[in-house]
């Protein structure tokens, strides 16, 4: 199954996740839940994760590398998020109806009490906890953090990832701005978005598990 396939198939599930949801009303200048729950958030993230992933084939096929980066590093926060607010349901921490709080401040709110965002450290902590039957915990935190801190760095213009972009032909070295292309490169990134893929449909299947959907969680693992 082609990346195209993948991802509609994970749209497909995802669409099963939100008719167990509410449906969004008008407010008079968004659409909005009327109540937003942690099955919203989880639901939503997966919603974040699933929308960009349609951007990566386009991305990585005109080897715009920095920017496939970018989305995969979002993509990845997306998900370790799922893993964060969904690790104890129905239980809710004061750790997750924080980071809820702050999921649904607005943009422009100047309030000096507003919650701060949860440290990635502790988000990225549940994710390994859910994982250790497959990996101890700390080696399961050590990959979740190198491949956060190594993507981060495409989000942040840090120096090592906009010279990847710098190469070419002896007599022509510069920035290949327009994209970087070879087929090394090009074997990587087809990895790169199955890995991503595969990674969005754990998430998918978690969210299912959570919220007693058995049947889609059996769907998901025999795909």
């Amino acid at each position: 199954m082609d990346p195209t396939q993948r991802i509609q198939q994970l749209e497909d599930w995802l669409s099963r996740i939100g008719d167990t949801l509410d449906r969004p009303v008008w407010d008079g200048e968004n659409f909005v839940y009327t109540h937003v729950t942690v099955k919203h958030v989880a639901y939503l993230k997966a919603v974040r994760a699933v929308s960009s992933l349609h951007a990566l084939p386009i991305l990585y096929e005109h080897g715009l590398l920095i920017d496939g980066g970018t989305i995969v590093r979002c993509i990845n926060e997306a998900l370790s998020q799922i893993f964060f607010v969904l690790e104890n349901y129905p239980t809710i921490s004061g750790k997750v109806g924080g980071f809820i709080e702050h999921f649904l401040a607005t943009p422009a709110s100047t309030d000096e009490n507003e919650t701060r965002p949860v440290v990635s450290r502790k988000i990225h902590s549940a994710e390994a906890r859910i994982f250790e039957k497959q990996l101890n915990f700390t080696d399961s935190m050590k990959m979740i953090r190198n491949v956060y801190e190594t993507f981060s760095g495409y989000v942040h213009s840090q120096y090592p990832h906009i010279m990847e972009i710098y190469g070419g032909r002896s007599e022509n070295l510069k920035f290949s701005t327009s994209g970087v292309l070879s087929m090394e490169k090009q074997q990587f990134y087809t990895q790169l978005i199955d890995a991503t893929i595969t990674s969005t449909k754990l998430a998918i299947a978690f969210i299912a598990f959570k919220l007693g959907m058995n049947d889609l969680v059996l769907e998901i693992q025999q795909d």
